[in-house]
C-alpha cells in the first residue's frame, strides 16, 4: 500500500471558491464524502448521544428500485440528500420527508468491473453535483433539477478502466482516482475544472511501473505496481494548509516465478497429460503467496471414461 501526496497548488495558477465546510455547515449538512476534506468522518452534532440513541425510531424509507451493492455515502445540503446507487443512478431526496425530488440515470456504455457495480457517492460544489461512473466518465448535474451539465471520458472503459470513487472537490478542481486493477490498467489520479470538465492534470508519473507486461521466469520477475494496478478508488483527503491531497494507492509489488510440474487429477474430473506451469507471486504488502495454474495446450479426457 502506497500513500500518495499531491501539491494542488500546481494544478492551476488561480484558485477560487470556498475552502472547507464551516462548523455550522457541518452541523446541519454533510457536504463531503468523509464529512470534511480530511475525511475524518466525524460529525460535530451533539443531538444523538449514548443516553438517547436507544430512542431512535424509523421515520421514513426510500426505495431506489435498484438491485446491487450499495457502498455510497449520501451528501446532504440544505435539507436535500443526494444518493447514488449501483449502475450510476442519482436520487435527490427531501431529507425530512423522504420524498423524491428528482432522479437521474446515467446511460452506461461499455463497463468492465470485477467487484460489483458500486458507486461511493457524489461531490457537491456551487450549483452542481459530480459523479464518476462505471464506464469511466465524470459527469456534472444541476443539483436543483438533475439535468446533465457536462460529461467527459476519464479513460477508455474497453481497456478495463472504470470509476467507483466519490470525487473530491477543492475550489475549482474535481479530483478522482481510478479503478480497474484486475484488468491490467495503469492507475492514476486526475484533476478537472469543475465548471467545464477540462482536464488539468494527470498523475501517471507518480505511480512507478516496472516490467508491467513481462513474462514470469524461473529466476523471478519483479513487477510494479503488481496485482493491484496502482488504483485509487477510495476518496482522497485534503490538507488546506499545505494544499496537498492524499490518496491511498493500492500498490503491491510482486515477484513472479514459474516452474514445471507434472499434471495431476484436478477437481473438475479431468486429467491433463501435458506439462503445466505454476506461477507463484509473492506480494510484499500482504506477505502472502498464491499459485495460479497456467495450462499449456494438450489433450484432455474426462476422468470417468
Amino acid at each position: 500500500m502506497l500513500s500518495l501526496s499531491w501539491d494542488v497548488s500546481r494544478l492551476s495558477a488561480r484558485l477560487t471558491g470556498t475552502l472547507l465546510p464551516k462548523l455550522e455547515d457541518r452541523v446541519k449538512n454533510w457536504l463531503v464524502y468523509g464529512g470534511d476534506l480530511a475525511n475524518t468522518r466525524h460529525s460535530p452534532k451533539a443531538d444523538i448521544n449514548v443516553e438517547n440513541v436507544k430512542d431512535l425510531r424509523l421515520k421514513w424509507i426510500f426505495q431506489t428500485g435498484v438491485m446491487g451493492s450499495f457502498e455510497n455515502t449520501p451528501i446532504v445540503e440544505d435539507g436535500v440528500m443526494y444518493v447514488t446507487t449501483p449502475y450510476n443512478q442519482v436520487f435527490a431526496v427531501d431529507a425530512d420527508s423522504g420524498k423524491q425530488l428528482w432522479h437521474y440515470e446515467h446511460k452506461l456504455g461499455t463497463t468492465i468491473f470485477c467487484c460489483g457495480p458500486n458507486n461511493r457517492g457524489v461531490a457537491i460544489s456551487d450549483n452542481n453535483i459530480y459523479m464518476a461512473t462505471l464506464d469511466a466518465m465524470l459527469i456534472a448535474l444541476d443539483k436543483k433539477t438533475g439535468e446533465l451539465v457536462w460529461e467527459i471520458e476519464i479513460a477508455d472503459p474497453e481497456a478495463g478502466y472504470s470509476e467507483t470513487v466519490a470525487p473530491t472537490v477543492y475550489k475549482d478542481k474535481i479530483i478522482v482516482g481510478i479503478s480497474g486493477a484486475e484488468y491490467g490498467i495503469r492507475g492514476f489520479i486526475s484533476a478537472y475544472n469543475k465548471d467545464t470538465g477540462e482536464l488539468l492534470r494527470r498523475s501517471e508519473a507518480m505511480i512507478p511501473h516496472e516490467n508491467l507486461f513481462a513474462q514470469p521466469t524461473e529466476e523471478g520477475v519483479r513487477m510494479l505496481p503488481g496485482a493491484n494496478g496502482g488504483v485509487e478508488w477510495s476518496p482522497g483527503a485534503f490538507n488546506p494548509e499545505t494544499r496537498m491531497v492524499y490518496y491511498v494507492n493500492l500498490h503491491q509489488p510482486m515477484t513472479y516465478t514459474v516452474k514445471k510440474v507434472p499434471w495431476k487429477k484436478i477437481s473438475c474430473g479431468w486429467v491433463e497429460h501435458s506439462p503445466r506451469f505454476l506461477v507463484r507471486s509473492n506480494g510484499a504488502m500482504s506477505q502472502q503467496s498464491m499459485w495460479i495454474q497456467l495450462q499449456s495446450p494438450g489433450r484432455r479426457r474426462p476422468h470417468n471414461q
